[in-house]
């Protein structure tokens, strides 16, 4: 009687065990293709102009961070000259002087830089970027969230990414 479960288990144990073989022959086949033609990946071609970016940052009552978010945004590098930003601020507590305070301060120091106040929230953070978006002079459009953690943000990488992609769903604002 064990004889005859003996035999269903080992054929199927050999089975198993050819396909697994297989597996690791086509393994190493795909791994000797790629080591044979493997090629440089392709440099993207440098941008001659940069295009212009509009940096959107919407705030609501964040005293916290709004301060961070503005410097960090300010200390982007890139072209100043081709860089705008709009702080579209909602607030209704001190952050918005203390907003108004720091962006005053930024463009005294060259800085191209707006503060847009609404005095009523329709759409919320939404609606802030729209209003924003009709002043917006970028090529490119960029928002960040003041609860994400801002790292120090290369635009001009972004930039090379956006334009050297073949999507159409990567243009620039205006275009249809």
């Amino acid at each position: 009687m064990l004889d005859l479960l003996l035999v269903p288990v080992g054929i199927l144990y050999l089975l198993v065990v050819g396909l697994l073989f297989i597996y690791g022959l086509n393994f190493f086949y795909l791994t000797w293709i790629t080591w044979r033609y493997r090629q440089e990946p392709a440099q993207p071609q440098p941008l001659q102009p940069l295009p212009s970016v509009t940096v959107q940052l919407p705030l609501y009552n964040e005293i916290y961070v709004a301060v961070r978010l503005i410097r960090a945004v300010a200390e982007l590098d890139y072209p100043k000259h081709l860089l705008e930003i709009q702080v579209l601020d909602d607030s209704t507590d001190e952050t918005k002087d203390l907003v108004k305070n720091l962006v005053d301060t930024l463009k005294e120091t060259g800085i191209n830089i707006v503060h847009m106040h609404r005095r009523t929230r329709l759409g919320y953070k939404a609606g802030a970027l729209a209003a924003g978006f009709q002043h917006a002079s970028g090529e490119f459009l960029r928002y960040l969230m003041p609860i994400s953690y801002l790292r120090q943000i290369s635009l001009i990488k972004l930039c090379l990414t956006l334009m050297n992609h073949e999507s159409p769903s990567y243009r620039p604002v205006g275009d249809t």
